[in-house]
């Protein structure tokens, strides 16, 4: 389920997902996934190629962070300081595609 957030003014929706790691899968690790805000629909078919059509809100997957940011292992500033890195990542990423190098 994803959950909403607002980093330096902007909304996000983040989802916490665990997966296997270590040997053999041995451990659970966490990663949290951050999305856009806004969606985008998208259409498609009900049985994969065959039913009816139905439409999906898909939100854009844009980063995420190696960690589970709901864990209280992890002191407040520090999970603060990856996520507004990474959104200063994203905003240095739009500059370029508008041709501001310097």
């Amino acid at each position: 389920m994803k959950k909403e957030i607002e980093v330096k003014g902007k909304k996000f929706l983040y989802e916490v997902r665990s997966h296997d790691c270590g040997d053999y899968g041995v451990n659970t690790c966490y990663d949290t996934d951050f999305f856009e805000y806004k969606y985008t629909i998208k259409y498609s078919k009900k049985y994969w190629l065959f039913g009816p059509e139905v439409q999906t809100c898909v939100h854009q997957k844009l980063f995420t962070i190696p960690f589970n940011i709901e864990c209280e292992k992890y002191l407040k500033k520090d999970v603060r300081a990856k996520i507004e890195k990474q959104v200063e990542l994203l905003d240095r990423k739009l500059e370029i595609e508008k041709g501001e190098i310097i």
